[in-house]
C-alpha cells in the first residue's frame, strides 16, 4: 500500500510541477502580444511572427495544463445530482466516468503520436512566411496526454479505493 501511496504522490507531484512550469509561459505570451501591438498600432510595423508563436504557446499552455486541472479538480463537472450520493456512491460513478475519460485521452494519446511521428518524419513547417516547424508543437499533443492519462489512472485508483473502503485516505 505503501508503494502505491508513493506512486500516487509521485503522479500528482509530476502534474502539480509541470503545471506551474508551464503557468510561466504567460508573461512571455503577454509579452510578445504587447510588443505586436506596440509594432502595430505604435511603429505600424507588424511582425509576421508573433501571432502563430502566440497560438503555439497557448496551446502548449492549456494542453500540458490539463493534468494540473485535474488535480486540482478544475475541469468542468456537473455536480447537481453528484453532489446528493454518498461518498462510494460519488466515487462509483467517478470510476464510470473515469473509463470516458481513459477512453478519450487514449485516442487523444494514439492519434497524437500519431500525428507527431508522420509530422517529424518530413520535418513539417508551418505554411506561413515565417516557417516555424511544425513537428515540436505537435509532441505537445501526446506528450500532454500521457500527463492527463497518469493523471487520470491516479484519480482512478484513489476513486476506487474510496468506492470499496469509504475512505478517500490515498
Amino acid at each position: 500500500m505503501q508503494k502505491l501511496k508513493t506512486a500516487l504522490s509521485w503522479i500528482d507531484k509530476l502534474s502539480d510541477v509541470s503545471g506551474k512550469i508551464i503557468a510561466l509561459m504567460i508573461a512571455p505570451i503577454v509579452l510578445i502580444i504587447v510588443f505586436e501591438v506596440v509594432m502595430r498600432y505604435v511603429f505600424d510595423k507588424p511582425t509576421v511572427w508573433v501571432n502563430e508563436l502566440s497560438w503555439y504557446l497557448f496551446g502548449a499552455l492549456f494542453a500540458i495544463g490539463g493534468a494540473y486541472g485535474m488535480l486540482h479538480g478544475s475541469h468542468v463537472n456537473v455536480e447537481i445530482f453528484q453532489m446528493r450520493l454518498p461518498r462510494r456512491a460519488r466515487a462509483a460513478l467517478d470510476i464510470f466516468t473515469g473509463l470516458l475519460t481513459f477512453l478519450f485521452i487514449g485516442i487523444l494519446l494514439i492519434w497524437g503520436w500519431r500525428l507527431f511521428m508522420s509530422s517529424f518524419a518530413v520535418l513539417e513547417k508551418s505554411h506561413t512566411t515565417w516557417a516555424p516547424p511544425v513537428y515540436p508543437m505537435k509532441f505537445i499533443v501526446p506528450f500532454s496526454a500521457f500527463l492527463m492519462i497518469l493523471q487520470a489512472i491516479a484519480k482512478f485508483t484513489r476513486d476506487i479505493h474510496t468506492a470499496v473502503t469509504g475512505k478517500e485516505t490515498l
